[in-house]
Parts: C-alpha cells; structure tokens; sequence
C-alpha cells in the first residue's frame, strides 16, 4: 500500500531546513486518497503543523515558492486524478490580477463576493492594492489558485482577523468547481491552516437564498453550523446568514484535517 508518507520521503527540500521528512513520518501509515485535491488537502492541513506555518505563507522560515514547487511535484508523482494547480498568497503587485478576477466573481455572483459589479468596479487602485496585499498582512491571508497549464486565476478565497475570524470573497470559476477538480476544498484547507493558533472559531455569511444552497452544503460538509445570525445582503434581496466552524487547535495532529466535500464554495464579503 503506497501511503502519502512515503511519497514525501524522497523530498529533498530546498524550501526549509528538512521540515518535509518530518511531515513524512507523521502521515507514514496514511494511504493515498482518491484525488489530487484530497491529497493536498491532507497535506497542507499536516504541513501547517510540521512547519507552524502554511506551506503559502511568506511570514514563515521556509521559502514559500520552493515549497510549492516542491508540493507539486509530489502531487504529480501521486498520479492521482485532478486539476493540475497551484495555491499562494497575493502580493501588491497583483492588484491588476486581484481586480480582474473580483471582476468577474462580482459578474458571476456578486453575493459571493460581497459587492455589487457597480461598486466593485468603481473601487480605486488603492483599493485593489489593500486588498493584494493582504497576502502577506500579518492579520489576514489573500490567496489564489491558478491553473498550471493556462496561468489563469481559478480561484481565490480571504480571511481576515477583525476581533474574531472571518472567511471571506470566497469564489471559484464555474468550469474549475466540484469535488472532482478540488480548488474549493485545497483553498480552504490553506485557509484553515492559516487561522490554526488565531482563534477557536472562524465565521462567514452565506446567501440564503435558493442560489446559496451548493454554498451552505459545501461548508456544512467542512464543519460549519449555522449560528442564527442574519443580516440583510443589502445590495440584492434576501439576508445572508452567519456560519461558524471550529478551528483545529494549534497542538492538534494531522490526522485532524478536514476531509474534502463537492460543490463550490461561496461567501461574502470581501470589502
């Protein structure tokens, strides 16, 4: 049986000082799931605890590109079925990026992102630069997804520190979601990894609405309760209702990650 400890063993890091033998011996006797995504999964919830950081994290000693890279090449090695992408944090210079795909979330469904398309592109260029920078605050995470073989932005997904945890602008491209592609659920995994040690709970507002449903079953198979809070979404009809889940303590073990679900994930806002 191969298992997702000895695909890690033959690692050589030159992202950190050895980090991924331990992370080898921790999943030793975890056999390989059914997919890519699983697989990352399962390895980035471990590498949060292994490294005290998220692979995608630059506040980290690890280097976070050769990291990935290094990740990757795992995966690939896995041979297991799925959407060949990768996972980082934005950087300011990506405001033009960042922008862009908001632009077309807010087009596709601008629930999930929080905003209408007439307030999303009228946002300044500063505005588009905060929000790029997020990626590398110390108080909030910004991350895309971006499809190896195109270079396209897939998938994005925030969080933020604002007294308690919040999950926000929450958002894949209709052709990358589902369980069979995984970007939802490989987003959220680093998202998770990034909120271990910050809080015990973190939150997010779901659409309530008929058009919400795919949202609320995909974050109820992650964990996520509804907490009986609402408020009214504002800018379309209809309220958007509170969710919580717990996050994984900082001493918990790899075997605790979550497990990953179907459908793609929406949530606002992201203002």
């Amino acid at each position: 049986m191969q298992t997702i400890g000895g695909l890690l063993s033959s690692v050589r890091s030159e992202g950190g000082p050895g980090s991924w033998a331990a992370l080898s011996a921790d999943l030793a006797d975890v056999p390989l799931p059914a997919t890519r995504s699983a697989l990352e999964v399962v390895i980035r919830s471990a590498a949060a605890v292994a490294f005290g950081v998220p692979i995608s994290s630059p506040h980290g000693t690890a280097l976070p590109g050769a990291l990935q890279r290094e990740l990757v090449s795992v995966l690939d090695r896995s041979g297991l079925p799925g959407a060949r992408f990768s996972v980082r944090v934005t950087t300011e210079d990506d405001w033009p990026a960042v922008r862009a795909a908001r632009i077309e979330n807010a087009t596709d469904n601008p629930v999930s992102y929080g905003a209408s398309l007439e307030t999303t592109t009228a946002m300044s260029e500063d505005d588009w630069r905060m929000r790029a920078r997020r990626g590398h605050a110390t108080d909030a995470t910004s991350l895309v997804a971006i499809d190896d073989v195109s270079g396209r932005w897939i998938g994005m997904m925030s969080a933020q520190q604002q007294g308690g945890l919040l999950l926000t602008g929450v958002w894949v491209v209709p052709e990358f979601r589902g369980r069979g592609h995984g970007v939802a659920e490989v987003l959220l995994a680093e998202v998770l990894a990034w909120a271990r040690g910050r809080g015990d709970t973190i939150a997010l507002w779901v659409d309530e609405n008929p058009a919400g449903a795919r949202a609320r079953a995909f974050y109820e198979r992650h964990g996520f309760v509804r907490t009986g809070r609402r408020r009214p979404i504002g800018f379309a009809p209809g309220d958007s209702v509170e969710m919580r889940r717990a996050v994984v303590p900082t001493g918990a073990g790899p075997g605790t990650a979550p497990g990953p679900g179907p459908g793609p994930a929406r949530s606002g806002s992201d203002a």
